[in-house]
This record gives structure tokens, sequence and C-alpha cells, in this order.
């Protein structure tokens, strides 16, 4: 039963499930190794790095409520595009940037860009799939490959870097 379910999934639910993938193995692409990167290149200490970091965590979950309201108000694909576009100047930031102050930035603009993709991206998924079976389904499916992402967004990291 579940493989026809997964075949019946409109195209733009496989978008925001592959696309969560994409994003969430960028993200442990990096994350793991900006701890590294700020200690050595700019002497910031192990609570300075803390601070940058749970900061930026914090400030998307907070601002994920607000997102989340707005992807109602404006919609969701509008939302959806800025998350992606906020990624990209993000970590092109990460990867550019040469000062403390431009890694900061590229640092809250992944944070915040993953709640202008997530949470517009559940809600999104729900809208295209009135079935309750099918929505779980995408939904196990997307945490499941958020996992994956996960694990092997650090290998890449490393083989890349």
């Amino acid at each position: 039963m579940p493989w026809n379910t997964l075949r019946q999934f409109p195209l733009l639910v496989w978008i925001v499930i592959l696309g969560t993938f994409m994003v969430r193995t960028s993200f442990f692409m990096v994350w793991p190794f900006l701890s590294i990167l700020l200690y050595r290149e700019y002497d910031l200490s192990a609570s300075g790095i803390g601070m940058l970091l749970g900061v930026a965590a914090v400030l998307s979950c907070l601002i994920g409520f607000y997102v989340g309201w707005l992807s109602d108000k404006i919609g969701r694909r509008a939302i959806l595009l800025l998350g992606c576009l906020l990624s990209c100047g993000a970590y092109l930031l990460l990867g550019l940037g040469h000062s403390l102050w431009l890694i900061a930035l590229g640092v809250f603009g992944s944070g915040l860009s993953y709640a202008f993709i997530d949470i517009p991206g559940k809600a999104l998924m729900g809208d295209l799939l009135p079935e309750k079976e099918a929505r779980e389904l995408a939904q196990h499916l997307r945490y499941f490959l958020l996992n994956v992402g996960a694990g092997v967004g650090p290998l890449i990291g490393v083989m890349v870097g």
C-alpha cells in the first residue's frame, strides 16, 4: 500500500522532500566544521563559538513562528523561494567570507533559511496531500531523508574539504 501512495505524490511534494534532503545535507556538510574554523582562523573561544551557533539555532526556532504565519498570509511558494535564496546567500558568505562578521552573518542566514524552508515545506505537503495516510508517509519520508542528510553530510564535507 505505501508504494502506491508514493507514486501518487504530486511533483511538488517530491520537490519539498528532496529539497529538504539537499538543504539538510549541505547544512551538515558545513555546520560541524564551523567550530573548527572559528577556533583556528578567528581565535574564538569555546563559549564564543557556542554562543554564535546557539543563538543562530534559537533565532531560527523563534522566527519559525512568524514564518509559519507569513506563509499562510503571502503563500508558501514565496516563502520557500525566499528561504532557498537566503540559504544560497548564507552558504556563499560561509564559503567566501574572510572576516568574523561575514562568517557570523552566514551562520545566522543559514539558521534562518532553515525556518523559511522547513515550516512552509511541511505545511505545503499537508496542503497537497488530503489523505492522512499519504501525509504521514510523506512526513516520515521527509524526516528519514533529513536524517540521512545528517549522516552523509559530514562525510561529504570531509571528502570535499
